[in-house]
This record gives structure tokens, C-alpha cells and sequence, in this order.
């Protein structure tokens, strides 16, 4: 109100510049009067700000608003994409025992046909080399 620190106003308090006045609460007040008649100049703050407050509340209000209906209809989206989509189920063993077999090679111990001609060049190899 005044432009001082509250630090100030407490030195100056201590300092006897500036009276106090005692509530019947019990609590220290200084009054308007007792600010002008030491400073000289008292800036009150101003009551017209409500208006413009409430103005900006209600604008926020509505922002958020709209930013959780765009939110809301977003997850309703994605549940409707995650519908759409398969389920992953457990398959028992009795079904992925016959596709196991089907694409395993006829004998075990049989490499792929791939490495067979790796194998061949390596046996090949170690002869020469006995």
C-alpha cells in the first residue's frame, strides 16, 4: 500500500515513526489514516479487478472444459480401435504340437540343407589336414 517492505514498516514501528493500534482480538493493526499521515501517499488496491478475474475464470473454465471433451472423445476412439482389435488367446498344447511337428525337419540329428554343404567343406578340410 505504502511501497515499503513489511521489514520496514516494523523498524519504523520499533522506531516509534508509525502507531499501532491494538484489536479486540488482540492482534496489531495499523490503520489507513496513521499510513498517509507518515508516507504521505497510499495506493489502495483497486476493487474493479473482480470483474476482469472472473472474466479469466470463466475462460479458463471453458478452456478446460474443451480440453477434456477433446480428451474424452480421443479415449472413446482409441477403445473403439482396441475393440476392433484381435484378442491374443491361449492356445492349448494339443493344437501347437501338430504345427510343431509339421515344420520340424524328418530326423533330428539330419542338419538343414543349408548347412549340409558348411558341414561337407569342414569334414572335407579335416581329412586333408590328417
Amino acid at each position: 500500500m505504502v511501497g515499503l517492505s513489511r521489514k520496514t514498516l516494523y523498524l519504523h514501528i520499533k522506531q516509534g515513526k508509525l502507531s499501532v493500534h491494538i484489536g479486540e482480538d488482540g492482534g496489531k493493526y495499523i490503520e489507513t489514516s496513521e499510513l498517509m499521515r507518515c508516507y504521505r501517499q497510499v495506493v489502495l488496491p483497486e476493487t474493479n479487478d473482480l470483474p476482469t478475474l472472473l472474466r479469466q475464470l470463466i475462460d479458463e473454465i471453458k478452456e478446460l472444459k474443451e480440453l477434456t471433451k477433446n480428451q474424452s472423445e480421443e479415449l472413446s476412439d482409441i477403445k473403439q480401435e482396441l475393440k476392433s482389435r484381435p484378442l491374443l488367446e491361449h492356445q492349448p498344447k494339443a493344437i501347437i504340437e501338430p504345427a510343431l511337428e509339421e515344420s520340424a525337419p524328418a530326423k533330428e540329428d539330419e542338419p538343414e540343407p543349408a548347412f549340409k554343404s558348411i558341414i561337407k567343406r569342414m569334414k572335407e578340410k579335416q581329412k586333408s589336414q590328417s
